[in-house]
């Protein structure tokens, strides 16, 4: 033994059990580096991923908000005050009074006289529109109501079933894909946009007849108009206005819902017609074909059987339970 360490010396190398004791102890280091780093590869992979999700988060648009429609509130509320102060100290005191003297068909022969007068503009519109089918009962209703309707104060073509229309030039502009633009309170005229307003004056220009009236008439015709509406609607506006909690904003919000309504694109896919507009549209056939029930084989007898069939009420139930123990 001793030979060998000494020429192991000579040698200048080490014993061999030093040799086997150094391979154990780097295969042993070799071995626990190897659990450290596959321990903590999950980890870097977490890292590594978060690093990308975050890289991309920041690389995404943000979110765009959608436009304010109504940019110019502070001037518009100064208008609508205006308004409101008219309405509540002339016009509403007014319409009072024009419900108290006038009776309810007398009221009814106006508010029909007043649309006959703005059929030429809704027929106007209508063939602006391309909707030939509605310009067709535009020019019925006109024909009708102002010959056999006395002149428009008797609606008879809602009478034989001739569909009324409601169109404006704001609404032609809308249906050809003109923006409305910001929302806009006008005096007197109260919740419009700037669409709406150009095409209320352009709807005016549609009315040439009022031309040959002189100032006064159109002025009276145009207050008679404005004070029957607000007796027709007065209740719903009264109430409406004590129930809002910011009343401005709930005419804005209900004037744009309506007109974005109105407005919508209504052109049918082929011809250029109205679609339909219809917001609760159900499948009626669909319906009737899961509750149809013939009455005539639903007899009386049939219906005094299934209450006989029907399920014990609990109260009931309850009492004969106690009787069968207080029997047994």
């Amino acid at each position: 033994m001793r030979s060998r360490e000494t020429e192991a010396e000579r040698s200048g190398g080490r014993p061999r059990r030093t040799r086997r004791r150094g391979r154990r102890a780097g295969l042993a280091l070799g071995s626990s580096l190897v659990l450290v780093l596959g321990s903590a590869d999950p980890v870097l992979a977490n890292d590594v991923e978060a690093e990308a999700q975050a890289k991309a988060e920041s690389q995404a648009p943000a979110p765009t908000r959608p436009p304010n429609p109504d940019p110019w509130e502070p001037f518009n509320r100064v208008i609508f005050q205006l308004n409101e102060w008219g309405d509540i100290y002339a016009v509403r005191p007014m319409s009072k009074g024009w419900l108290f003297v006038t009776p309810g068909f007398f009221r009814v022969g106006v508010t029909n006289f007043n649309d006959t007068l703005q059929m030429p503009v809704i027929l106007g519109n209508n063939f602006l529109q391309l909707k030939p089918r509605h310009v067709v009962d535009d020019a019925l209703r006109l024909i009708f109501n102002l010959s056999f309707g006395l002149g428009g104060l008797i609606d008879v073509a809602t009478a034989v079933d001739i569909p009324q229309n409601d169109e404006d030039f704001g609404q032609t502009l809308g249906y050809w894909g003109a923006p409305a633009g910001p929302y806009l309170v006008l005096p007197l005229f109260g919740p419009s946009t700037v669409r709406d307003g150009i095409g209320r004056a352009a709807d005016s220009a549609g009315t040439l007849y009022f031309s040959f009236l002189p100032f006064y008439a159109t002025l009276l015709v145009s207050g008679v108009e404005v004070v029957n509406l607000r007796s027709e609607f007065g209740d719903e506006i009264d109430a409406n206005r004590a129930e809002s909690f910011d009343y401005y904003v709930f005419l804005r919000n209900a004037y744009l819902q309506n007109r974005r309504a109105k407005v919508a694109p209504r052109r049918s896919r082929d011809g250029g017609e109205e679609a339909d507009d219809d917001l609760y549209h159900f499948e009626d056939d669909l319906y009737d074909e899961d509750f149809d029930v013939d009455d005539e084989d639903y007899e009386d007898e049939d219906f005094d059987d299934d209450l006989d069939e029907a399920p014990e009420p609990l109260e009931d139930a309850a009492l004969r339970i106690d009787a069968q123990r207080a029997a047994a």
